[in-house]
């Protein structure tokens, strides 16, 4: 895990205010006769998004959405290619097409998972329902790759990891790593019983409910895990650690990472000064290996961990200073906790202003408000603001980009205050470009940067371009940021 790199600290007076050289810009939306909510190839438009999700490298990101088609086509998984001047969007499955990886002809895709997975070289995983097969093995996990959509995971096939055990109804939460690796959570298998969910990675079972004891347990017990949260489980890209929240046979609430015990209900979070916890609403881990949960207390605040202390919680200043605090708003008291590969860490949440069309905002490395609600937006790219806001952020719907911009979900709305539609933002944020060519990362480009890059090249560790492997690619990839400075 980095060290994150701090902004300096701005003045008392300004630290509330919105940081950002630019306006917002929109990449994708649901916005109503505008071109950014046209669906690219097909005759339509976006109408609602669900979660988003960013590559290892922050170049690409993937997400499910509604559309205004057709009832039998309108769920659409779409990818984006960031740009430096925006993204390029593509369809990459939609409802009612032909379901190629499945053995029945007729069958075609139905609805997609919220969790899906995707990589800086474009390949991607997803979670399907198909449609016009088999209901009792209609569920699957697939990859698609340069060879084309394969199924991983189909329910009713057999589970490598337990024999005599078969997947069930739902197989979601994929992860894939840049090496190929896939891991996915399966719910109610078959054939088995008293084995009702597992934690799959690379075809090996990490966790299964009642039966794993997970360790370290607050309360010095040997209870048993009981339900796994469903789309809270997450690998890292190097696949050395995983995350999971839920509950154990004891009732606890509770965190874990590499089945560990982290955060569990009825005990304060390690190192803090608050309140015990009581409820565990979210967990999330980086590709970076960095790793994010909240809930709230016994005593009614929300709270934020990273890495395993305690990072914002409300009634606290958002910054230091500052006379503005967090407060919950809803169950979660905050829309999301992200860090970039150089360990900045940006909040978004709700606050006590006064002004309620000011007080949702985004805190980069709990020093600076980089976006708040109210903010003028750009809708058509063209570096000025038009009539629209920022509103409200969506839940775990954000990334920082590999050009170091913040890449979130927000809703936005008018001038008069109308909510106008759902967008795909593009933020920038106060940091310091990130230079692949530094590769010793001294400030600078000089040789010392290519014997850095050899060594590693040939312990093998040197995958410059997220390919998920180490080869000539990665040297010519390099040797073209290396000339130009960058």
């Amino acid at each position: 895990m980095r060290t994150p790199i701090l902004t300096p600290a701005l003045l008392l007076a300004a630290a509330a205010s919105t940081a950002v050289a630019a306006p917002p810009t929109v990449l994708v939306s649901t916005i109503n006769g505008h071109p950014t909510a046209a669906i690219p190839g097909l005759p339509g438009e976006f109408d609602f998004f669900n979660l988003l999700h960013g590559s290892p490298r922050g170049t690409r990101f993937i997400m499910k959405t509604v559309t205004d088609l057709d009832t039998e086509a309108n769920d659409v998984l779409i990818g984006g290619l960031l740009t430096p001047g925006g993204a390029t969007i593509e369809v990459l499955g939609q409802e009612g097409q032909p379901a190629t990886f499945a053995p029945d002809p007729l069958e075609t895709l139905g609805l997609f998972d919220n969790v899906a997975s995707i990589l800086d070289d474009g390949r991607f995983a997803y979670g399907n329902n198909t449609k016009n097969g088999s209901t009792a093995s209609d569920e699957y996990i697939v990859l698609v790759d340069g060879s084309g959509p394969v199924s991983i995971a189909r329910e009713d096939d057999p589970v490598p990891a337990l024999p005599g055990a078969t997947y069930g109804c739902c197989s979601r939460g994929v992860n894939l790593l840049p090496d190929g690796r896939i891991g996915f959570q399966a719910q109610d298998l078959r054939t088995i019983g008293g084995i009702p969910d597992v934690l799959i990675f690379d075809g090996q079972l990490l966790a299964q409910s009642e039966a794993t004891v997970p360790s370290g347990q607050f309360d010095g017990g040997i209870a048993v895990w009981s339900i796994f949260d469903i789309d809270r489980f997450w690998i890292d890209a190097d696949g050395e650690s995983w995350i999971i929240a839920g509950t154990l046979s004891n009732a606890a609430r509770v965190i874990a990472v590499n089945n560990t015990i982290r955060v569990q209900s009825g005990f304060a979070i390690p190192g803090s000064f608050l309140a015990p916890v009581a409820a565990v609403h979210q967990a999330r881990m980086e590709h970076n290996g960095d790793w994010f949960g909240r809930g709230t207390t016994t005593d009614g605040n929300a709270w934020v961990v990273r890495n395993g202390a305690a990072i914002a919680a409300t009634s606290a200043p958002i910054i230091p200073g500052s006379s503005e605090n967090w407060q919950q708003v809803g169950v979660n008291g905050f829309d999301f906790h992200i860090s970039d590969e150089a360990g900045n860490v940006l909040i978004g949440g709700n606050t006590d202003n006064p002004d309620t069309g000011r007080d949702d905002v985004v805190v980069l490395n709990g020093e600076t408000v980089v976006l708040r609600s109210g903010d003028a937006v750009d809708l058509d790219g063209d570096g000025t603001t038009d009539d629209a806001f920022v509103d409200t952020f969506e839940d775990d719907s954000a990334f920082v980009s590999a050009d170091g911009h913040l890449i979130l979900v927000a809703f936005v709305r008018n001038g008069a205050g109308t909510r106008i539609g759902e967008t795909i933002l593009r933020v920038d944020l106060p940091l310091a470009p990130q230079c692949p060519a530094d590769w010793d990362q001294s400030g600078g480009i000089d040789g010392d940067d290519i014997t850095a890059f050899f060594n590693d090249w040939q312990a093998g560790e040197a995958d410059i371009d997220g390919s998920g492997g180490t080869d000539g690619d990665d040297i010519t990839f390099f040797f073209v940021r290396w000339q130009a400075g960058c």
